[in-house]
């Protein structure tokens, strides 16, 4: 009966050969019924390239707007008129000041790439948005599309009409948003996994290390170093307690660039 059953949702379960039929019955029976129907709807969804938004840790609240601000390196009353009066981006949690989501991150940060081109206005951004979430069927489309899909060269050409921009004008816009957008990880379908903070200022340095990463499964989506568990912040909290880089990089057997762009992210973090 636990085999018809892993076959009927699709499931890779095959029970030990040496328990009895009454046995495999009763290992079933114990087995809850939402928990058999969510993992054959992981699956099913996971073939199929679904979100699951209820179980993707990609949409649950992680961080603060304060927080997001800084990660994004956007001004905070900035960020609260995009999620409030400027209705760009719907908060993972929906009350004042609630929890943003990885998703929300990406968002922020694709709308600060149109800030700097400083002839956008957001009423205009918003418009634009609007516009590829009706076209493209996106909840999120600033952070669930990809820059090699349709939809953003689309979004490109309306926003620059909106904006009356020339074929220049669009090619600069798009230069900025190439730059920004690269420092997103996405996968098979084009949604997005990592996040790399700008960790010295977005507008100076052309080639940013990707040595910090912001994952929203790993270490609940804070800040590490590439590749490790290592928080940004617990290396900041050491060195700022007297620890110098090359003890730090021993103990935790980074190179001590790593370390480096570690505390320069919350050092950047922390100032802003």
């Amino acid at each position: 009966m636990l085999q018809i059953a892993a076959d009927l949702f699709g499931l890779n379960i095959r029970p030990p050969p040496f328990l009895t039929t009454q046995s495999r019955v009763i290992i079933l029976y114990d087995m809850p019924l939402d928990l058999l129907m969510s993992s054959h709807d992981n699956i099913t969804n996971r073939q199929r390239g679904v979100k699951n938004v209820k179980t993707d840790m990609r949409y649950t609240p992680l961080y603060t707007r304060v927080e997001t601000a800084r990660y994004t390196q956007t001004p905070i009353s900035t960020l609260q008129y995009w999620c409030d009066a400027g209705a760009v981006i719907a908060p993972a949690e929906s009350h004042t000041m609630g929890g943003m989501s990885f998703i929300n991150l990406i968002e922020a940060h694709v709308l600060s790439a149109l800030r700097r081109t400083h002839r956008v206005p957001l009423h205009k951004i918003r418009s634009a948005a609007n516009w590829l979430k009706k076209e493209m069927r996106h909840d999120h489309p600033l952070a669930e599309l990809d820059i090699q899909t349709d939809g953003f060269n689309l979004f490109i050409q309306h926003l620059g009409r909106l904006i009356s921009a020339s074929e220049n004008g669009q090619l600069v816009i798009r230069q900025i948003m190439e730059r920004y957008l690269s420092r997103i990880e996405r996968d098979l379908q084009g949604m997005p996994v990592r996040f790399y903070p700008f960790t010295r200022d977005a507008d100076g340095v052309v080639n940013v290390p990707r040595w910090i990463v912001m994952d929203p499964v790993v270490a609940f989506g804070r800040p590490v170093v590439q590749g490790t568990r290592v928080t940004s912040s617990i290396i900041m909290e050491r060195w700022s307690a007297g620890d110098d880089i090359a003890l730090l990089a021993d103990d935790y057997k980074l190179s001590s660039e790593a370390i480096q762009e570690a505390i320069r992210c919350e050092t950047r973090r922390r100032a802003a």
